[in-house]
């Protein structure tokens, strides 16, 4: 497997290993920026970038099913057009996610979201259960950033990995957990058990992949913990709000 890192070293192209002579490879196209990623380089990647497909959903979940460290390297260190960015990854996570609270059930991810189209805008933007959905991905974050501080990442790099890691796993476990739910296999909430598990085994592999088995689930299970403990502490401050619920 190339490394990113090496690859922008060297001035080589992260997918094809091609000497680059500009800002994008003459052997298979990718888009390289010269320099590591900064935070408005991610902001432009979230607000401009979403929309463009440069390739098929399936590559892409292959790349993130197998190498998911690649492709958070290969984002992070300038590499950019082969893959999906962490905002495009997100889009798609939210666009299942409604379809889930549209057409199956309101439980989502350990949440009922409840909203009243009557009410105003601003009120349904800051519905306590869509609150807790959006600071599930700073709290991620900052989680692997503690966990994994030998690694020597920024929490910038950290805030993507957890991007694409949420997304996906987002994904992964809503689609398979319709599918189990309509084929009377399982219960909704088996689709929440089922995102936590792949949401901490994805940052596991992308921050400590040549880890001792054993470390791994150390690993694996102090994430948990870290990351339930911030939960419980935001679910505190929420509480004694009205139409919250955890089900």
């Amino acid at each position: 497997m190339i490394d990113p890192q090496k690859s922008s070293s060297q001035n080589k192209c992260s997918i094809c290993d091609t000497h680059l002579k500009g800002p994008f490879c003459h052997q298979c196209g990718q888009k390289y920026t010269g320099s590591k990623i900064s935070f408005l380089d991610l902001i432009h990647a979230f607000l401009s970038g979403l929309l463009s497909v440069e390739r098929g959903i399936a590559g892409n979940f292959k790349n993130l099913l197998l190498k998911p460290r690649f492709v958070v390297e290969n984002y992070a260190y300038g590499y950019r057009k082969q893959l999906y960015s962490p905002g495009q990854m997100l889009l798609y996570a939210l666009l299942v996610v409604g379809l889930h609270v549209s057409l199956v059930d309101s439980y989502i991810l350990g949440v009922d979201i409840e909203l009243d189209i009557n009410e105003s805008w601003w009120k349904i933007f800051v519905s306590p259960q869509l609150l807790l959905i959006l600071f599930i991905l700073p709290f991620y974050s900052l989680t692997t950033f503690m966990v994994f501080f030998k690694e020597k990442k920024s929490f910038l790099e950290h805030f993507i990995a957890a991007t694409y890691s949420l997304s996906f796993s987002a994904i992964i476990s809503t689609i398979l957990g319709d599918i189990l739910y309509y084929l009377y296999l399982v219960e909704l909430s088996f689709s929440s058990l089922l995102f936590l598990v792949s949401l901490f085994l994805w940052s596991t592999r992308i921050f400590a992949p040549r880890k001792r088995w054993y470390v791994q689930v150390g690993l694996f299970f102090l994430q948990f913990l870290i990351f339930l403990a911030a939960i419980a502490a935001m679910l505190l401050v929420l509480a004694g709000t009205e139409n919250f619920q955890l089900d």
